[in-house]
Order: structure tokens, then sequence, then C-alpha cells
């Protein structure tokens, strides 16, 4: 048998019906377990059967923690009706009206705070280390191939999406790992951690023959990937791409190219906001370990009594070590922010994100394409107009023609040509079915925002007050899902202006205009209480109809030869009017205004000044709308709910609000 390599470009030639199905043991590096043993993971690989005539391939790699199934029924999210770590939670109800001289020159600091500290000054850059197996690695008896599955013995693998077969008809081989703690697998889980990340990539060591997979966890067979070439692409959406930056971090060899979906690049952001416990929106009081705990499919395998308390053991450091309460960025959320250890040479990435995704929000893909960009390492930056969602099924789209091409450049022919895929492409929403080609994030066609001035013309003293107390606004702690709408409404659009905020408006834009970018809001504040929250809202204020994030079927979309079929998708537009449009949102504990790491107790009524960065946005605009900047305190939908009153006095003068 002589073996043969694909050539570029990749057609989908490769019956997927007849494609070979297995699975293997891959031995990794940790013993998460503490059973002596390195742990073991199932990996199931599917490959065109041309293998069998000497075929190697690439692989595309997805490691995929939800795909045996999760724990939904032990999944109780924290309580979010809590003090602000501790501290009391009603103010003095003594607001200082005073505003500081020299718009905040009497801050605690002379000068504005960085919106975004660099945390590798405090915690350092190098690569994290995992702990590694300290029990034993297992002596192969010889040599075998991997089993093969028959249609009833492979499971349903949940979050992988059926347009995977699309690349196994063009001669890629797709593995699928769930990881340490999955079902059929060992260890314990540990999201982001380098022991996860490590074991993930200990299948990437199998494929290029520098770790070991098992026909089983039992009987010390070998397998070896002699069909791989060695040449792996990750991609996946959410936890899934996560792990394509987490390995990208870590510097594989053999891993060429990460195609992340919506993937998270900094673990706590992803859960927390400048200090405080703020997670995806929709997902109020959920965190890393209750993260831990769902993936745990293992579980369903049986635990001896032993296993169990080693677990227990383990999620207890998991709670200790992410300081919900404190909120505080710590050693081991830096552990956790991938951003921070890239080697100077990453591998390409092709980045895929929605605009309007508030669970791994944009600018987790915004951050790690600019820390790319910083080391000079080819990226594209896909936006698209949804939430958390793929981008392959949207009617139109030029993106999987882009991916098929980055993909066969990377791992099949480095001849092929990719110099006309775009630094950043963008979908329009005015014409969803336009995509805009962009040298850099922002658009250089996106306009700096006009100036702002207080929305209530009778309150035009130099400072304003806050009385931040949820329970005197329209949302209901009995009730939170039917009045976060009306809770909303009476933030952005109630007249006389509610107490519990602060309107700043532009004047009504003369132009249909173009606004992107990350925005800063800037402005000096005191407080009558020792902690408290600070919200922050941008808002397109208008009637329209409106691009939504819903999708409708178009047609359908066949994956490959005799591959499956899946819906193709666009986003809907509203079917009435509606007044607004939140562009961008920004939150911050009062007391973080230096760092996320750096907590000071706010003193009754001294002045600070604060940096909050927003989400970035895209955004147009259309003539006759204006822009409203809210500067607010607890955010229902996002943020702990104390109980009480705290007044926050905004120095009005000193607020600002810019693109970066």
């Amino acid at each position: 048998m002589i073996p043969s390599r694909l050539s570029a470009p990749t057609r989908p030639v490769h019956d997927v019906r007849s494609c070979i199905v297995e699975r293997v043991w891959v031995e990794t590096p940790v013993d998460t377990d503490g059973d002596g043993m390195a742990d073991l993971i199932a990996v199931y690989i599917r490959r065109p059967l041309a293998c069998d005539d000497g075929l190697v391939v690439p692989a595309i790699y997805v490691a995929d923690p939800y795909m045996l199934g999760c724990d939904d029924d032990g999944y109780a999210p924290h309580p979010t009706d809590v003090e602000l770590g501790g501290a009391q939670s009603a103010g003095t109800g003594a607001g200082d009206t005073t505003a500081p001289a020299g718009r905040g020159a009497e801050a605690d600091s002379p000068t504005w705070p960085d919106p975004d500290p660099d945390p590798r000054a405090r915690f350092g850059a190098e690569q994290p280390s995992p702990a590694m197996a300290r029990g034993r690695f297992r002596t192969p008896r010889g040599t075998g191939p991997a089993h093969r599955l028959a249609p009833d013995e492979m499971p349903e693998l949940e979050c992988i999406s059926d347009y995977y077969a699309f690349y196994n008809s063009c001669g890629y081989a797709t593995v699928f790992a769930g990881g340490l703690g999955t079902r059929g697998s060992q260890g314990f889980n540990d999201c982001g951690s380098p022991e996860e990340t490590a074991a993930f990539a200990a299948v990437i060591d199998w494929l290029n023959g520098r770790a070991r997979a098992f026909t089983n966890p039992a009987d010390g067979i070998e397998v070896r990937a002699d069909w791989a070439s060695g040449k792996v692409a990750m991609t996946g959406k959410s936890y899934l791409g996560t792990m394509c930056v987490a390995l990208a971090a870590a510097g594989v060899d053999g891993l060429e190219t990460i195609l992340p979906v919506a993937g998270i690049s900094d673990w706590y952001r992803y859960y927390r906001c400048n200090g405080l416990a703020c997670p995806a929106l929709g997902w109020q009081g959920d965190d890393i370990d209750l993260l831990a705990a769902f993936c745990f499919s293992r579980e369903r395998d049986g635990l001896d009594a032993g296993a169990r308390r080693r677990y227990q053991v383990h999620l207890d450091e998991i709670r200790a070590h992410m300081d919900r309460e404190g909120g505080a960025y710590n050693r081991w959320w830096h552990e956790r922010n991938y951003l921070a250890h890239l080697p100077e040479h990453p591998c390409p990435a092709f980045i895929m994100q929605g605009l309007n995704d508030m669970n791994v929000k944009p600018s987790q893909a915004v951050r790690l394409r600019d820390a790319l960009h910083g080391r000079g390492t080819r990226s594209c930056l896909v936006l698209h107009r949804g939430d958390h969602c793929y981008t392959h099924d949207l009617e139109g789209n030029p993106v999987n023609g882009y991916a098929h091409r980055w993909l066969d450049h990377y791992l099949v022919d480095r001849s092929t040509d990719i110099a006309d895929i775009p630094s950043v492409l963008i979908q329009d929403d005015l014409d969803p079915g336009v995509w805009r080609e962009e040298p850099s994030f922002p658009a250089p066609d996106a306009r700096p925002l006009p100036e702002f001035a207080r929305a209530d013309r009778t309150q035009r003293d130099a400072c304003g007050v806050i009385a931040d107390d949820v329970d005197a606004t329209a949302f209901r702690r009995d009730a939170p899902e039917d009045s976060i709408g009306p809770w909303r409404d009476e933030l952005i659009l109630a007249d006389p202006e509610p107490r519990h905020c602060l309107r700043f408006d532009t004047a009504p834009l003369t132009a249909t205009t173009r606004f992107g970018g990350t925005p800063v809001v800037r402005f000096a504040a005191s407080f009558d209480a020792p902690a408290a929250i600070l919200s922050v809202m941008l808002v397109d204020i208008g009637s329209h109809r409106r691009l939504t994030t819903a999708q409708v079927s178009t047609g359908s979309l066949v994956c490959g030869l005799d591959g499956p079929t899946i819906p193709t998708k666009r986003f809907a537009v509203e079917r009435e009017t509606s007044a607004y449009r939140i562009l961008s949102r920004g939150w911050m504990d009062a007391r973080n205004a230096e760092a996320p790491w750096a907590r000071r107790r706010l003193e009754p009524d001294a002045w600070h000044r604060y940096a909050i960065a927003m989400e970035p946005f895209d955004q147009t605009v259309t003539a006759g709308d204006r822009l409203r900047l809210i500067i607010f305190g607890t955010d229902p939908e996002a943020t702990t709910k104390p109980r009480g009153q705290r007044l926050i006095t905004i120095d009005t003068a000193s607020v600002t609000l810019e693109l970066g």
C-alpha cells in the first residue's frame, strides 16, 4: 500500500456514508482524579474510507466537553439577591451634589484609569504549567487497529454540527474528544485549567506520534494514527471554540490554525466584569464551578466512594479559587486568560463571532484578534449580526468558502491562495446579504461619536444623583423574566427620567452614520456607601423595524457527497417598529476603579475617576435618531442585586464617551 496525500483545492468527492468511524483512548500527561494513573480520554474519529488504501489526511479537531451529555438535573445557579462582597448594601442616604473642582480634579487619581489594564505586569506572561501526572503511564502490550464502530455503537455527539461531514467528504478526518471527566473518559474537568489544555493537547500529540492511544482503557493495545498527516486545525462554538484558543495559546506543535466560533479568550471576562460576578446575559447566577459540574458526565459511568470524595474536594478547590464573593482577578483566573500567555508566534486564526452575542461577548473575539495582530499573526475576524450561533448555515454567506480555502492552505497545500481573504469581514446591518470586507476593526469609515449632553434639560446641575435601588424600579424579584423588558423600557424611555439613572443624549443625527468600535465612558463619581455597582449602556433611540437575531429557514444545504442536509437561515426583521436598540453595555464594581485585581473601600463622598470599556459594536444609525448614554447602578439583567438604596453622585461635566 503506497501512501498518498490530499491535493488542493479539496472537493467533496468522498462518500460520507462510507466513512470509517472509530474510537480510541488517548493517554494524557495528567492525573486529575488522583487514582495513580495518567488519565485517558475517549476520542471519536471519522475519516474517509480511502485511508484504508493509504490516503494520509489532515484532521479537523473538536474538543467538546458537552458532547456526551451534561448534568442538567444538578445545575442550580448561585443566588444573586446578595450584597457586594460582604459590604453593607444600603448607603447613608447623604449624596454629595458639589462638583469636584476642575471636573473631577479632586478624585482619588490625577489621571483617568486604564479601561483595559494589562494583567501581565502583575501576574507575569509565562505559560502556566499543568500539574503533570504523578501516577504511572501505561506500558503497551502490543499494537493493533482501533475498534471500528457500527452505526448502533456510535453515540450521538451533542453540539457537533452535521456540517463537519462536508469536510469528511473533502478528504479531512474529523476528531472529537469530550475531555477530562466526560462520559467514557477519566479525570476531573476543571474549566480553562492548564490540565484541561494539556489533556486536549495530547490528542494532537497522538496524531503526531508523540502520545499513546489504546483500543480501550484496560487491554494495553496501542493504536497509532498512521493515517494522519500530523497537520491539525481546531474549531467549534462556545466552549468548543474556547478550547481552540486554549491550545493555540499553549503553542501545540502540529496545530496549524484555529477557527473558533464565539470562543472565550479570557475566562475571567466571561464570568466576571471589573470585579463583579457578571456572567452571560440570561444566565444569572452561573459560574465556572457550575460549568465544571455540568460537564462532569463521567458520573453517569459510576464513581466509587473514593473517587466521589476526591471529586468533591476538587469542586471545593474550584469554588475557593474562583472567589465569587470577592470578584477579584487573581492568579487562578490569570491561568485561564489565554491572551496573557500567547506564544511569540501563535498559529493563524479564522475567528467567527456574533455582534449581538451576549453569552460569549464580542470583546472576547476582538481582543483575540487584536492580540494576534500585535504579534504579526495572520487572522480573519468574521462578525455576523446574530447572537450565539454558527455562520455556516447563514444563507448566501461567503464565510464557508473562505474557511474551506483557509483550511486547504494551512492543512493541505500552502500554495492555496488566501490572499483575498480579508482581515475583517462584517455582515451589514441594513442589508444582511452584504458582507463588508474591512482592513481593521473598527472599520475605517466608522465615525467618531458626537457630543452628548444631559437628556433631562431640567437637570443641568454640575452633579447628578442616581438613587440605586432595584426594588424601586419596574424589575420584580419574584418575576425576573417577565419584568426585565419593562425594566429596560423604563430605564431607556421613561419620561421623566427615572431616579435610578442619568441619561446623556446626542442631537438627532443629520445623516445616516456608521459607528463602531469599543466605547469607553469616563466620569467622576462619589458614593454614600462603601460598595456599589456601576453600569453603563449605549442606545440608539428611534422608531424602526430592525434586524433581529431570530432566524428563519430559507432552504437547505447538503454537507458533502451523500452527506446530511442542514437548513439554511437568515436573520429576521421585526414585524413592528421598536423604539430603541441597545448598542453596547458595560459594568464595574465601583471599588475596582484601577483594575480588576485592585479593590479598595469607597469612603463616603470621596471622588473617584472611572473608565469603563463597553462591548464592541458596529451599527448604522439612521438620520433623525439620537444616541443615548445611560449611567446607572444595579443591572438586574447582568449583575447581582443587593437590597436597599445607594446614592451615586456623578460629576456630569466629567462624562465623556469615545470609541476605541
